[in-house]
């Protein structure tokens, strides 16, 4: 039984160093030498996709001096950063279409992947952390709908959390917290807040493994 075990652990060992490199040192550049196919100008969503990300870290620090996660205090701050702050309107329309420009491209990146197929070996693990990072960018976007917390805001987060009311035995105890209470309410506004700060956050994680693993193996071709 032990040496089975210890096969099967040196055989998964082997398959994510023949597909990853995953061996020190991870960050070394290793990336081979461009190819003309490499020119093509949908190899440029994903950077176009981190530069949307970069946009959105930057004008979203920016937005936290003025937004209070309260159910009072959030659609104020906004109300005062469309109407009184210099430039606010446009920092505020930057990110937000900085928001759906990101989903886009993260969007036709993976489409992109699909097409060449570079998803197969040995990229399979660049696969799983793109399909991360878009499920991240979702969560950023649909959570920065609901912080307004206006009337669309607040029916968004029901229907968001309400979803989740049909899962089989944990279904309500999983609404109950995801709302903090029966209802929508100042305490759904807090969870919110805190996905959409959490999600860029895991998306710098998932970011350096992609990248690790794009230097290390370089940009797959058609295949």
């Amino acid at each position: 039984m032990i040496d089975r075990l210890k096969k099967l652990l040196r055989g998964l060992g082997d398959w994510l160093v023949a597909r990853e490199g995953l061996r020190p040192p991870l960050w070394r550049r290793e990336v081979p030498a461009i190819a003309a196919w490499q020119e093509y100008f949908y190899k440029c969503f994903g950077g176009l996709a981190f530069l949307m990300f970069a946009l959105q870290a930057l004008s979203g620090l920016l937005l936290l001096v003025f937004y209070q996660p309260s159910a009072e205090g959030a659609w104020q701050g906004l109300m005062y950063l469309d109407n009184q702050a210099p430039g606010g309107w446009a920092l505020r329309r930057l990110h937000a279409v900085g928001g759906n420009l990101l989903v886009l491209f993260a969007l036709l990146h993976m489409l992109r992947v699909l097409w060449t197929s570079a998803y197969k070996a040995f990229r399979e693990l660049h696969w799983l952390s793109g399909v991360l990072l878009l499920f991240c960018a979702l969560a950023s976007a649909a959570s920065g709908q609901v912080l307004a917390w206006n009337q669309a805001g607040v029916e968004l987060a029901r229907q968001l959390t309400g979803v989740w009311r049909g899962l089989p035995l944990v279904g309500g105890d999983i609404l109950l917290w995801l709302r903090g209470g029966a209802e929508v309410g100042e305490a759904t506004l807090s969870r919110f807040f805190a996905l959409h700060l959490a999600a860029p956050a895991l998306m710098l994680v998932f970011l350096r493994a992609h990248w690790a693993m794009i230097r290390r193996n370089g940009v797959a071709g058609p295949l």
